[in-house]
C-alpha cells in the first residue's frame, strides 16, 4: 500500500484516530532517519537481492495478510462464488478508507463469524453502518473457561451494549445461498473448542440452528504468506519456521531477524515488542557482538501485598445513542480530574524503594534503615522483629592493623524489600540500627510557643502542605509515612508549648507501606492515655485518615481542630 502502518490502518477510527496514527508513524521516521520504499513488489529471491545492494542485515515482518478459511472441525466450509460474503479484514479496510457511506448496511442484517477482538470490531463498524448485527462464535459465554469467548470484556460489553447480539458456542456449517445471494447459515453446537492437543472443536451435529441475514462476515483470524520465506530457504525440515525466540535471529540465515505475527501470532503491541527487541539484536550483530549471553534475566523477590489497591479511575464511555458514529467514544478528563489524576499517587502498591517518586520529586527521599557495623553485635534478634522477612545476618572480615584477623556476624537490610517499620531499630539492643531520614530531627526543630503541629503524609496530603499556607498552623513536616511518627515526636511537639497535634494519614488500605494509618492509629490510641497522665486532654492529638491531595480540605480540618482547641483552653505549660 501508499501508507504505512499495516494492521493497524483497520482498527476502526473510534478506537484508534488516523491523525494519531499518522503523527506517530511520522515521529518514528523522521526521528529514525528511516529510508522508505513504498509499492514494492516482493517477489523471486529478494533476500539474495538486498544482500548483493550491500544490506547487512534484514528484518522480516511480513505480518498475516491472508485470512484464515472457514471450516467445520478439518472440513472446508465453501462459499465461493456467494454475493455479500466477504472477509471481515477486507471490510474494516474499506471502512478505514472511507469508501463505505454511512448508511452502507442501513436495514440489513449482518452476520459476522468469529470471537476474537477482530471480530467484534467488525461487528461494531457494521452497527455503525447500520446493520442489525449477530456475531457467532464457537465458544461459550464463561470467559474463566478454556472454552470462553477471547474477546476483552470490554469489547463484549460495548457491542452487547450498543445492539450486537451474540450467539455463543456455534460453528458453521454451511452457507447457504438464492440465487447466488447469501441467504443464511447452518450452525451445530460446539459442544468444545480446545483439548488435549490444542485446539480442535468438536460439534453436535444434532443440534443444528439457522440463522438468516443479507451479509456474512468471517473474521476467524489470519495465516501467513509463506512465500517469501520458504523461497528464502527460512524453514526447517518440519516445515516450521526456524528463528530463535530469544534474539529473533534466523537459525538458517545469520543476517536475517524474523518479528511479529509471521513469527508468533499475538496482539498488535506484542508485534512492536517485537520489533524493538529485534533492532538491539541487530545492532548487536552488526558491531559483531556475540547475541548468545546478552540478556540477564533478574528474578525478582517476593513482597508483602497490600491487602487492598485502589483501582486507577476506568475510561468513561458516551451513551450508545451518542457514539454509534466513529468518532472516539471514550471521554476523557474534565481539566480538574486531569489536575487531580495527575497529581494523585500512582497506587503503585507496596513500596519497594524503586525511587520513582524521588525521580519526579514527588519525595525528596525514602526512608532507609542503615545499620552501624561497629556497633552491631551480630545477636540476630532484628531478624526475629522484623515483619517483611528483610533483615539478615551476613559475615563481614574483621580486620586488626590492616590485617584480616577473622570474620564475625553483622546485621544486613534488603533495602528493596524493608518498609522502614522501624520495628528493627526498636528492637535493637545496641542501637545499630537508625532509620533516615530521622523524623525526631525534625521535630526538634519545631519552634516553641503556641499553635497546631502536623505531620503530613507526603502521598495524601503533602503536596497541599508545601504549596498552600494554612492558617492555625504553627509548622507542616511532611512525612514519607505517618506509621513512621514515633510517640517521642509528638511529645516533643508538647514539649516546645504546642496547643495540639494533627496526623494526616492516607486513607484506610491506601498506605503505599501496608498498614501505615493502622499504625499511626493505635499510637495515637496509646498516647492519648499518656497524655491524660501529664494533664493534657486527650483530645489534643487528632489523626484524620483520607487522602486530599490538593488540600481542599485540610484547612476546613484544621480550623475544626482550632476550634476545639480553644474550647479547651490553653494547653499546660
Amino acid at each position: 500500500g501508499d501508507r504505512l502502518g499495516g494492521a493497524l490502518r483497520y482498527i476502526p477510527r473510534y478506537r484508534l484516530p488516523r491523525e494519531v496514527l499518522d503523527a506517530t508513524i511520522d515521529n518514528v521516521v523522521r526521528i529514525g532517519s528511516i529510508r522508505v520504499e513504498k509499492g514494492v513488489k516482493i517477489e523471486g529471491d529478494v533476500l539474495s537481492r538486498l544482500e548483493e545492494e550491500g544490506f547487512k542485515a534484514i528484518f522480516i515482518a511480513t505480518g498475516t495478510p491472508q485470512p484464515r478459511p472457514l471450516t467445520l472441525g478439518t472440513t472446508p466450509v465453501d462459499w465461493q462464488g456467494v454475493e455479500n460474503v466477504e472477509y471481515g479484514l477486507h471490510f474494516l479496510a474499506k471502512a478505514a478508507e472511507g469508501a463505505l457511506p454511512q448508511d452502507h448496511f442501513r436495514g440489513r442484517r449482518i452476520i459476522v463469524i468469529g470471537g476474537g477482538n477482530v471480530a467484534f470490531d467488525v461487528g461494531r463498524t457494521a452497527a455503525r453502518l447500520g446493520g442489525q448485527v449477530a456475531v457467532v462464535c464457537l465458544e461459550t459465554w464463561d470467559k474463566g473457561s478454556r472454552d470462553g469467548i477471547p474477546a476483552d470484556e470490554e469489547e463484549i460489553e460495548g457491542a452487547e451494549q450498543e445492539g450486537v447480539r451474540i450467539v455463543y458456542s456455534r460453528g458453521v456449517r454451511k452457507i447457504v445461498a438464492i440465487d447466488g445471494k447469501f441467504k443464511k447459515i447452518e450452525c451445530p453446537r460446539c459442544v468444545s473448542v480446545f483439548d488435549e492437543k490444542g485446539f480442535n472443536p468438536k460439534f453436535d451435529l444434532s443440534d443444528v440452528i439457522e440463522i438468516e441475514g443479507d451479509v456474512l462476515l468471517i473474521s476467524i483470524g489470519q495465516m501467513w504468506d509463506r512465500s517469501l520465506l520458504q523461497k528464502a530457504g527460512l524453514f526447517d525440515e518440519t516445515g516450521r519456521l526456524a528463528v530463535n525466540p530469544l534474539t529473533r535471529q534466523s537459525l538458517r540465515r545469520k543476517n536475517v531477524f524474523i518479528g511479529g505475527d509471521v513469527r508468533r501470532i499475538g496482539f498488535m503491541v506484542d508485534a512492536m515488542a517485537d520489533g524493538r527487541e529485534a533492532a538491539d539484536f541487530i545492532d548487536r550483530y552488526l558491531r559483531g557482538v556475540s547475541l548468545a549471553k546478552w540478556r540477564v534475566m533478574y528474578e525478582g523477590s517476593a513482597i508483602p501485598r497490600r491487602r487492598s489497591f485502589k483501582p486507577q479511575p476506568q475510561p468513561k464511555w458516551r451513551r450508545p445513542e451518542e457514539r454509534m458514529n466513529f468518532e472516539e467514544f471514550e471521554v476523557g478528563f474534565s481539566l480538574d480530574e486531569a489536575i487531580r489524576e495527575a497529581r494523585r499517587c500512582l497506587e503503585c502498591g507496596p513500596c519497594i524503594s524503586c525511587k520513582a517518586c524521588v525521580a519526579v520529586n514527588i519525595q525528596p527521599e525514602l526512608p532507609a534503615v542503615k545499620v552501624d557495623e561497629e556497633l552491631c553485635s551480630g545477636c540476630g534478634i532484628c531478624v526475629t522483629a522484623c515483619n517483611y522477612g528483610t533483615a539478615d545476618l551476613r559475615e563481614v572480615p574483621v580486620y586488626f592493623e590492616g590485617r584480616e584477623v577473622g570474620v564475625k556476624k553483622v546485621s544486613y537490610t534488603d533495602p528493596l524489600l524493608c518498609k522502614a517499620c522501624g520495628m528493627c531499630v526498636a528492637a535493637c539492643p545496641s542501637g545499630a540500627r537508625e532509620i533516615t531520614p530521622d523524623i525526631s530531627a525534625q521535630a526538634q526543630q519545631i519552634e516553641e510557643g503556641p499553635g497546631i503541629v502536623c505531620f503530613v503524609c507526603q502521598f495524601g496530603w503533602a503536596y497541599a502542605a508545601e504549596k498552600i499556607a494554612f492558617q492555625n498552623v504553627k509548622m507542616i513536616i511532611p512525612v514519607v509515612c505517618i506509621g513512621r511518627v514515633d510517640a517521642s515526636d509528638i511529645l516533643m511537639a508538647f514539649a516546645k508549648g504546642s496547643d495540639g497535634v494533627m496526623l494526616f494519614a492516607c486513607g484506610h488500605g491506601d498506605c503505599h507501606f501496608q498498614d501505615g494509618d493502622e499504625e499511626a492509629r493505635k499510637r495515637v490510641l496509646m498516647l492519648q492515655r499518656v497524655l491524660e497522665d501529664f494533664g493534657y486532654e486527650k483530645e489534643r492529638v487528632e489523626i484524620v485518615a483520607a487522602i486530599d491531595p490538593e488540600g481542599e480540605r485540610m484547612q476546613g480540618l484544621i480550623n475544626a481542630f482550632a476550634d476545639r482547641l480553644r474550647a479547651l483552653g490553653p494547653a499546660k505549660r
